[in-house]
């Protein structure tokens, strides 16, 4: 769900609230299909199925991510203008696989596990000003502005093999 308004109270302004809420509860953690046994025959000349997953069943990968911000704009007049962005965002996911991670002989797939749960937290802003001049013949966009973003991820994994 991607909802959005936008107020334009005059020709010079416009504001844009803008918010997205996703849930994928099981997006999948997909994994490769080795050379051997697809490209090239293995060595007793079969193929893998085309069904094959060098992982479990069981593999899972659930994510939850919710946002709001804004974008801000106003013309003070035909010279300068100003803008604004602001963005906060949450990420919760949850993963557990087995999955390759290549091969110890042409037949044998080396295998390794995952598990992790991870909290994201993000919140950025940008301000910018900008000014249209002159100089002769030439025309020139100048923009100066400042950026601000702050991350927090709280990650818990588990990796062995």
């Amino acid at each position: 769900i991607a909802p959005s308004f936008s107020w334009r109270p005059d020709d010079k302004t416009n504001f844009t609230l803008l918010a997205n809420i996703q849930n994928d509860p099981y997006t999948g953690y997909y994994g490769w299909l080795p050379k051997q046994g697809t490209l090239i025959p293995l060595p007793d000349g079969s193929k893998l199925p085309t069904d094959f997953n060098e992982g479990e069943a069981s593999n899972y990968m659930a994510r939850k991510q919710r946002m709001i911000g804004y974008s801000f704009e106003h013309a003070f007049n035909d010279t300068w203008a100003v803008r604004q962005n602001l963005r906060y965002m949450q990420v919760d996911t949850d993963m557990k696989s087995i999955y390759g991670f290549g091969l110890s002989s042409p037949t044998t797939i080396n295998r390794a596990y995952v598990q992790s749960k991870e909290h994201l937290n993000n919140f950025a802003v940008d301000t910018q000003a900008q000014a249209k001049v002159k100089t002769g013949d030439i025309d020139h966009t100048l923009l100066f502005g400042v950026d601000y973003s702050r991350m927090r991820n709280d990650i818990n994994s588990d990796y062995g093999s």
